[in-house]
């Protein structure tokens, strides 16, 4: 249980940020835990990143530069 927890709280937000291009996230959350970590699943990816290219359609690679991800709506 204590293994189950430690991969879908540390290792997958960490690769979760990494992926997305957001490497200034995935250092602070070496320093500070996967709680910075899982702020990365609310910014977009960057272009240069794997998850863009991997994982954004077109409609989404056109709405993503748009995006305000800590806006209310």
């Amino acid at each position: 249980m204590g293994s189950t927890i430690f991969v879908l709280l540390f290792v997958s937000t960490g690769a979760t940020a990494a992926l997305k291009g957001r490497w200034l996230v995935f250092f602070f959350g070496l320093l500070l835990g996967p709680a910075v970590w899982a702020v990365a699943f609310l910014l977009p990816a960057t272009r240069a990143s794997w998850w863009w290219e991997h994982v954004y359609d077109e409609r989404r690679r056109l709405h993503a530069p748009t995006l305000e991800p800590f806006r209310r709506r």
